[in-house]
C-alpha cells in the first residue's frame, strides 16, 4: 500500500458518516429539551427555597424586634405598649415600622412584605378567659408574603406568645 492509500483509509475510519451525524442530532434533539426542563424546574425550586429562607429571616427579625420591645423599659415600649397596636406599630419615628425600615427595605428588594398582628390578652393556653389574673399574654403573629416563581403568592407565619412576667 502506498502512503496515500494508508492516509485515505485511516481518515475514513476516523470520520463520521452522514448517517451517524443525523442519528447523533436526532438523539440530542430528543434528550436535550427534557434535560433543560428538568434544570429549569430545579432552578425554580432553588429560588423558592431561597425565598422561603429570606422570608423566615424577615419574620424572625421583625419578631425579635417586638420581643426586645416587650422586654424594654424605654418609653413607648414594653408589654403595655402592645395594648394599642396602631400606636405601637405606626407612630412616626418611634413606631415599630419606622424603626425597622432598614430591615424592611432590604427584603422589599425581593418583593417581600410583612404584616404584624397583635392579639388580645389571653391565658397561657391562648384562650381568653376574661379573668384579668389569668389573661396576661398576647399572641404576636408576623406574616411575610412574597411572589412565587411559578405564579401566585406564598405566606410564612411566625408567632410567639409574649408577656411581661
Amino acid at each position: 500500500m502506498t502512503p496515500l492509500q494508508l492516509l485515505t483509509q485511516a481518515s475514513r475510519s476516523r470520520a463520521f458518516t452522514l448517517l451517524e451525524a443525523i442519528a447523533t442530532m436526532l438523539l440530542l434533539s430528543i434528550a436535550v429539551p427534557p434535560a433543560l426542563m428538568m434544570l429549569s424546574r430545579a432552578n425554580d425550586s432553588r429560588q423558592e427555597s431561597v425565598a422561603a429562607d429570606r422570608a423566615a429571616w424577615l419574620a424572625t427579625g421583625v419578631l425579635e424586634h417586638i420581643l426586645a420591645d416587650v422586654a424594654s423599659n424605654a418609653p413607648e415600649r414594653g408589654f403595655d405598649a402592645l395594648a394599642d397596636a396602631n400606636a405601637y406599630l405606626d407612630t412616626a419615628n418611634t413606631g415599630l415600622r419606622d424603626r425597622i425600615l432598614p430591615l424592611e427595605d432590604h427584603y422589599s428588594l425581593y418583593n417581600m412584605t410583612y404584616a404584624v398582628a397583635i392579639g388580645e390578652l389571653v391565658a397561657y393556653d391562648g384562650a381568653a378567659t376574661g379573668d384579668a389574673a389569668r389573661d396576661l399574654y398576647r399572641y404576636i403573629t408576623v406574616d411575610v408574603s412574597w411572589p412565587s416563581t411559578r405564579g401566585g403568592q406564598h405566606t410564612l407565619s411566625v408567632g410567639a406568645l409574649v408577656t411581661d412576667l
